[in-house]
């Protein structure tokens, strides 16, 4: 499994632009080295031009830091200032009070220097704040129990459900002895040249175990960065080869739960204004982490992350502490745990909240006897015992089994709307299984749906080339191939009775109706009913529908 290697392309939200006429001098290759151990996606420009085009060519996922000199930064930061994906600006100069005349018009410039050495010690010390700042709403998806809890791909609630569904069948999921050697040949081709991560890479590849996961999340390395962004953009390819990682930080979350007292948790960070916003619109209303929380048991070593003023300038940001109530009688849905001793990092009282932990938005506060621009979010981790009982059961009833697989993958994306995520896993458990596995009926059934999918997305288009008609036909084909294939394969495995086949010869008449083909839709209807009528009621849906099906048919047959 691989990812596109082009510069649109970043495992890491952070990458660097350098801009300056001297960019390839050696003192500047020296430096660039250096760098790129802070942020590993560096790139180095000496055209003004051809730097505006990438930067507006950069994903607004990502974030770009860039670096200039006083000349260049003069023309180009007025026109790439407002775009999302331009964190911040260090301008490298000789004459530092001329440039800071046109600089201090843009709050995204943080300074200029004059000594490089001391332009890379502040883009060090900056970006550990940046990594806060991607930790923020991003990161969360706002739910409801209102809205209809069902799984449609589009919708909060829908996006809500998916995630916590797609972490869950990962956790679950058998682990095998090739997942770290794909996560590390794909690190490998992003990290090739920078030798401080693969270095990090060699280490990981030799001695990492199941009981270091944490150390290794916290530790500053690819590990970090690459998850992160994974889970920020729910990029699926990374989040499976990471699979193993989530699955071991759990264990590990759950082996160190300690039974608490009611408890309070802490979580200082800057957040920008629209973000804070839709909070604000949010109170009263679930949040889902779509990643693992960091946090504090006190509250000063919170407030420790807000100390940094070198973001005063900038308007379009705010302080926020995160206050996190924790009553041990909800029933917490996700493990967390004190991670003091197991954090390569030893930061006094860290907690360490799971993927997927949901919490109430339950007030803001405006400011506090310290600080009046301070905005406090109070927050209570949620349990059943909040509303959220049939969110649980529905996920229960989902995939209720110990253990998940490829195929339980692909379904929970075909969910999502991720139809060829879903066909990527469903093909590739089929190269996995032998000819005789029970799955590979189900496998077949799938693959067949997702093709009639593909048919039913390509009945939307119009047919205005032979490109878009040869991809419908081709989808159809491959829809009827592995219908009949599992169709088959369900007729030798089970009696001839089973739900299975009915289900297989009603998705056959779908698809023979979707191609005006209704003899032959109408006879595999027929096949499903009289199936349906032994084993169900009459006022069982499958029988309904069946019998509606039978009914729409014979019409279009009649009027042909």
């Amino acid at each position: 499994m691989s990812l596109s290697k082009d510069y649109n392309t970043s495992l890491e939200t952070f990458r660097i632009f350098w801009l300056d006429k001297n960019v390839h001098s050696e003192e500047n290759k020296r430096s660039q080295i250096i760098l790129r151990a802070i942020i590993n996606n560096l790139k180095v420009f000496d055209d003004e031009t051809e730097c505006e085009k990438v930067i507006r060519d950069v994903s607004v996922a990502d974030r770009i830091v860039l670096i200039v000199s006083g000349s260049l930064g003069y023309e180009i930061v007025p026109k790439v200032h407002n775009l999302e994906q331009l964190s911040s600006v260090y301008v490298f100069c000789w004459d530092k009070a001329k440039n800071e005349i046109w600089a201090q018009n843009f709050p995204k410039v943080k300074e200029l220097y004059v000594k490089l050495d001391d332009l890379i010690n502040r883009i060090q010390e900056d970006h550990k704040l940046r990594r806060m700042e991607e930790e923020s709403l991003s990161m969360m998806t706002v739910f409801n129990t209102t809205g209809q809890l069902d799984q449609s791909s589009s919708g909060i609630n829908g996006q809500f459900v998916h995630f916590q569904l797609l972490i869950d069948v990962l956790i679950r999921m058998k682990p095998n002895v090739h997942d770290k050697k794909e996560l590390i040949a794909l690190c490998k081709q992003e990290y090739s040249n920078n030798e401080t991560e693969m270095k990090n890479l060699r280490d990981f590849k030799q001695n990492y175990l199941p009981d270091m996961a944490i150390w290794w999340y916290t530790r500053e390395s690819f590990i970090y960065k690459t998850l992160n962004k994974a889970l920020r953009v729910q990029d699926i390819d990374l989040l499976f080869l990471f699979r193993f990682f989530i699955r071991d930080i759990h264990q590990q979350l759950c082996e160190n739960q300690e039974p608490s007292t009611f408890e309070v948790f802490f979580r200082g960070q800057w957040m920008s204004n629209d973000e804070i916003d839709k909070l604000k619109h949010s109170i009263g209303n679930f949040i889902s982490m779509n990643s693992f929380l960091s946090t504090s048991k006190k509250e000063s070593v919170a407030r420790q992350f807000l100390e940094d003023d070198s973001d005063q300038n900038d308007t379009s940001k705010q302080k926020v502490l995160f206050k996190i109530t924790v009553d041990p009688q909800v029933g917490a849905n996700k493990p967390f745990a004190d991670i003091s001793h197991l954090s390569c990092v030893k930061r006094e009282a860290e907690v360490l909240f799971m993927i997927g932990s949901i919490f109430r938005l339950d007030r803001i506060q405006e400011g506090d006897s310290n600080n009046n621009q301070l905005k406090i979010f109070e927050m209570s981790l949620c349990g059943e015992k909040y509303g959220l009982k049939k969110l649980f059961e529905f996920m229960r009833n989902e995939y209720d089994i110990e253990e998940t697989n490829l195929l339980s993958f692909g379904n929970v994306l075909r969910s999502m709307g991720k139809i060829n995520h879903a066909e990527k896993y469903y093909r590739r458990l089929l190269n996995e299984l032998h000819e005789d596995d029970p799955l590979l009926a189900h496998v077949y059934y799938n693959i067949g749906l997702v093709a009639k999918l593909k048919c039913d997305y390509d009945n939307t288009m119009s047919y205005n080339n032979v490109g878009n008609i040869r991809l419908h036909l081709n989808h159809q084909s491959i829809a009827l191939e592995c219908l009949k294939k599992a169709l088959e394969i369900r007729t030798k495995a089970f009696p001839p009775d089973h739900p299975d086949i009915a289900s297989s010869q009603k998705n056959l008449g779908d698809l023979y109706e979707s191609t005006n083909e209704f003899r032959l839709a109408l006879e595999c209807f027929h096949n499903a009913s009289e199936i349906y009528h032994k084993i169900w009621q009459p006022n069982h849906p499958d029988v309904i529908e069946i019998n509606a099906d039978i009914q729409r048919v014979s019409d279009k047959l009649e009027n042909a």
